[in-house]
């Protein structure tokens, strides 16, 4: 049995770094559709930016994303990343003009509405199990699971 390579040496191997500081770290690592590098640390899967930003800044508080200034998923330089909610992450977006001209209503095949997606919110919160929530909508499960971890509706 091999052994394990330590994180930090792993991921400097799969970053491009630019003779300007300023410049953003290319991951050259295997990536998600989206575009985000990812790396395996103690056998699970993680984001390389969020990695990064551990190496550099320390732990991440639960519940909160690591937000790129530079707009480029690949990125992995810590003087680019920041802290901040979904909702920061969101506005982030709607400020670049960078939020999907189809997400929430503007989908043609959306089935719920801005108003449906506050109330389910609301319900969640007030402990109503996802499957009953999404009878009542008729929208299956997952719809109501997404909503809930914000990844979907999550410019309301």
């Amino acid at each position: 049995m091999k052994p394990k390579v330590a994180i930090e040496i792993r991921f400097w191997k799969y970053i491009i770094k630019n003779d300007d500081i300023n410049k953003c770290w290319k991951w050259t690592g295997s990536k998600i559709k989206s575009g985000y590098g990812n790396i395996s640390v103690n056998d699970k899967i993680k984001l390389a930016h969020r990695v990064s930003y551990e190496m550099h800044n320390g732990a991440i508080p639960e519940g909160m994303f690591v937000c790129h200034s530079c707009d480029n998923p690949e990125c992995c330089n810590p003087l680019h990343l920041w802290i901040g909610t979904n909702s920061d992450n969101v506005a982030d977006k709607m400020k670049k003009g960078r939020l999907n001209p189809n997400d929430g209503m503007n989908n043609p095949r959306a089935i719920l509405k801005d108003q449906d997606i506050l109330e389910i919110r609301k319900l969640l919160l007030d402990g109503v199990k996802g499957a009953v929530i999404a009878r009542q909508y008729g929208v299956g499960k997952t719809a109501i699971c997404r909503i809930k971890l914000g990844k979907s509706w999550a410019n309301i």
